[in-house]
């Protein structure tokens, strides 16, 4: 009996985690300069996405790591782009601080970035694993 119990939350957690929200979007892919047209899994990031589900106009499920793309945003809500960025991954609790007192930068780190502004200089916004708020600019040129 306990294990039915416990099977049944098990099976009702694991579906309400995995609820897709399919909406329209786009994809650039890497190397390429055509937007890829279809539909996204809006996930309400809280953090910056490394992956992204995506279903293209043929209704073929894709899963795309960011390293594969240069693009990608959620139709009216969204965008981003995925750059290689210096990151500062210095920890940010006063108490850690005391034993380190130098920045830490992590270079060269592939990661999707959201577009805040977009202009001649862009703002991106980051938020990473650890909850620390990044933003960069990007010149456009």
């Amino acid at each position: 009996m306990r294990f039915t119990i416990f099977l049944l939350f098990f099976l009702i957690s694991v579906s309400t985690y995995s609820q897709k929200n399919y909406v329209e979007g786009f994809i650039v892919l890497k190397n390429q300069k055509d937007t890829i047209k279809g539909k996204i899994d809006d996930q309400n990031w809280s953090i910056n996405p490394t992956k992204i589900n995506f279903i293209n106009l043929e209704n073929k499920l894709i899963t795309y790591e960011i390293r594969f793309l240069k693009s990608f945003g959620v139709k009216n809500k969204e965008s981003y782009i995925v750059e290689k960025v210096d990151i500062d991954v210095t920890p940010f609790q006063s108490n850690e601080l005391l034993k380190e007192n130098k920045l830490i930068i992590k270079k060269d780190t592939l990661l999707a970035l959201l577009v805040y502004l977009q202009a001649d200089n862009s703002l991106l916004y980051l938020k990473d694993k650890n909850s620390k708020e990044h933003f960069f600019y990007k010149k456009s040129y």
